[in-house]
């Protein structure tokens, strides 16, 4: 005998039928006003209007008062979608360990395609990356490294096709970082620091590795190459860079 879920109240029904054809809809196309939303789902202005909140969330849905306003159909982004999946990490006290761990996986795997990509198209990222890395000196802040960590990141990404890694990759550092930030740069200039300083020259080193793994198309090393840059960034964060100059985060030989 079959048995039927449970009914949809009138609220999540007129939801999906406005989710189905917001989405059918080009990015920033507009539905129409409100009496024309309760005209075509057919319900009260109470169900549109709630119904209308949970899609403004998904970021299916983008509302815009006043005299040109009106229901207009929305895409989610990357961003909004790690901002929302960050902060409910947060609610439940993760330990930046089992995010970091996921995120070095990933770009384990990520790498390892990158090196098996086209040869021609990888060639032409390499070299356009390593110009912009070799124009960040030993001064760059940490908001500059992560700029460009996230830039040249989406670049491989594309390379391999990759936007379902990406986006649970992106989830994982965003976490992670606004992790590391919360508790190490708070109120602190990231380039003053000395540690920071030796933190970007092993990061501009990781980075210049991974790049040759990706245009020499050496898999291992691409994924070792990885493995080694995202235990810079997690050296980054750990307790021992948070010390004080001279702790042994500051001694010749560590990391």
């Amino acid at each position: 005998m079959h048995k039927q879920g449970k009914a949809r109240s009138p609220i999540d029904d007129a939801a999906q039928r406005l989710r189905d054809w917001a989405l059918g809809e080009a990015d920033g196309t507009l539905l129409g006003n409100e009496d024309d939303l309760i005209a075509r789902l057919g319900v009260s202005r109470v169900t549109v209007r709630q119904a209308a909140r949970l899609l403004e969330r998904e970021g299916v849905l983008n509302v815009r008062r006043g005299i040109n306003g009106g229901y207009f159909a929305s895409r989610p982004s990357v961003d909004m979608v790690e901002t929302v999946v960050c902060a409910y990490l947060d609610t439940l006290g993760l330990d930046t360990r089992h995010t970091g761990g996921v995120a070095t996986a990933l770009w384990m795997e990520t790498l390892r395609q990158a090196a098996n990509a086209d040869r021609a198209e990888a060639g032409v990222l390499v070299d356009r990356l390593v110009r912009e890395l070799h124009e960040l000196g030993l001064d760059a802040t940490l908001e500059q490294v992560a700029a460009f960590e996230k830039s040249s990141r989406s670049a491989i990404f594309r390379l391999i096709r990759g936007s379902y890694i990406e986006v649970f990759f992106g989830i994982n550092a965003a976490f992670s970082y606004q992790q590391v930030t919360s508790q190490f740069e708070e109120g602190v200039p990231s380039s003053p620091q000395p540690h920071h300083a030796r933190f970007v020259e092993r990061w501009r080193k990781a980075k210049l590795m991974e790049l040759e793994a990706i245009a020499e198309g050496d898999e291992m090393l691409a994924m070792m190459t990885a493995l080694h840059t995202r235990k810079v960034w997690i050296d980054r964060g750990s307790a021992a860079w948070r010390g004080a100059v001279g702790t042994d985060a500051e001694k010749p030989g560590r990391g």
